[in-house]
């Protein structure tokens, strides 16, 4: 009889053009597993993922597709975990135990309307609490101010309600941040000093 434990594992179920599959990845303790995968459209793909107790576990999504992200969703919570647009393709947390997670990959709705395609690697490392380095709460604050002053400034300079402007990602720079902004199809760089003020704002 052989017994599996894995303490990290993902089953995934991919709609494409009506097919599906799925698929078991096993991870254990500190180590790291990838997948890889392609959607295009309005195609997505779940991964529902499962932790030990006392894990931290980081999830990086690298796509050819700019418009390209993933949600984390806690099973039974309306609002995500962790939004990858807003995170810049990594999220890192500590699932509750007990709790199941889903890993969501998608395309944007603009690129899912062009029938675009991404092919993407999605990778998966855990680590013990006692390991792990989760990101200062610090950080957390400054970089989520940073991307609300940028919505209020693009808000402000388009006339549109700041509820439309739709943050994709950002990167620290120049001790501040930059963040990637989208308004009605439209890309849009900001970026903000160390005080959290916005300091340029530019289409791309």
């Amino acid at each position: 009889m052989t017994r599996i434990l894995p303490i990290l594992w993902i089953a995934v179920s991919l709609m494409s053009g009506g097919a599906y599959a799925q698929e078991r990845v096993a991870l254990r303790s500190s180590a790291s597993s990838s997948v890889s995968g392609q959607i295009k459209g309005d195609d997505s793909a779940q991964y529902a993922l499962a932790a030990g107790p006392d894990q931290q576990v980081t999830v990086k999504l690298v796509t050819n597709n700019p418009s390209n992200y993933f949600n984390v969703e806690k099973k039974g919570r309306s609002e995500a975990v962790c939004q990858g647009a807003l995170t810049g393709n990594v999220c890192m947390f500590r699932p509750e135990t007990g709790a199941d997670y889903v890993i969501h990959v998608f395309l944007m709705r603009n690129a899912a309307r062009r029938g675009e395609q991404a092919q993407y690697t999605l990778s998966m490392e855990q680590s013990s609490s006692s390991t792990g380095q989760p990101a200062p709460a610090a950080d957390m604050q400054a970089a989520s101010a940073a991307m609300a002053a940028c919505k209020s400034a693009l808000a402000l300079k388009s006339g549109a309600n700041s509820l439309f402007v739709l943050p994709l990602s950002h990167v620290p720079a120049a001790g501040g941040y930059e963040v990637f902004l989208m308004l009605q199809g439209v890309q849009w760089l900001c970026a903000t000093d160390s005080r959290g003020h916005v300091n340029r704002l530019e289409q791309r």
